[in-house]
């Protein structure tokens, strides 16, 4: 009896440890999605969303020139469709963390949000291995488009999903 309760423990352990599903178009963003802001606070995804706004979240790196590029055609997009309809938000992935995103910024002057995930969490949770990666969550937090790599040939299609989506 004592031998299968431990072996229900071990069982226990795995299903604990079981990869969490996947999130893609149509779902809702979760609590346990978690990122650092740019002054280290801790905080979920869901409160980077704003009120009345749809929110691209793109994936990237400041040594990645993809994701440099992606963030060019973003911030073009957002001047084309309006701040007042969406906003930009670039987790990044680097190890150094804030100081070199802040020197990131000072150099290309995006004027964006960024926020931290140097341990590289959050890109599986959506399917995503590699960064640029990108995904925009209305201001409820529904996931209406993603985007794995960078999106350059795909451009017309998210700017036609972006339109589709705008309230």
């Amino acid at each position: 009896m004592l031998l299968l309760g431990m072996l229900s423990g071990v069982a226990l352990a795995a299903d604990e440890m079981a990869p969490l599903p996947v999130l893609k178009s149509g779902d809702m963003l979760t609590d346990n999605l978690k990122v650092q802001t740019m002054d280290g606070k801790t905080i979920e995804l869901k409160s980077a969303l704003e009120e009345g706004k749809y929110t691209v979240f793109q994936f990237m790196t400041t040594a990645c020139g993809a994701c440099q590029a992606e963030l060019v055609n973003l911030a073009r997009l957002q001047k084309e469709l309006g701040a007042d309809k969406y906003t930009i938000k670039s987790i990044a992935m680097d190890l150094l963390g804030a100081d070199a995103v802040k020197a990131y910024e000072a150099r290309n002057k995006f004027g964006i949000t960024y926020l931290l995930d140097p341990e590289f969490k959050l890109p599986p949770r959506f399917g995503f291995n590699y960064t640029p990666s990108l995904f925009i969550a209305d201001a409820s937090g529904k996931i209406v488009f993603s985007q794995g790599g960078y999106a350059d040939a795909a451009w017309d299609m998210i700017k036609g999903k972006m339109i589709m989506a705008m309230p």
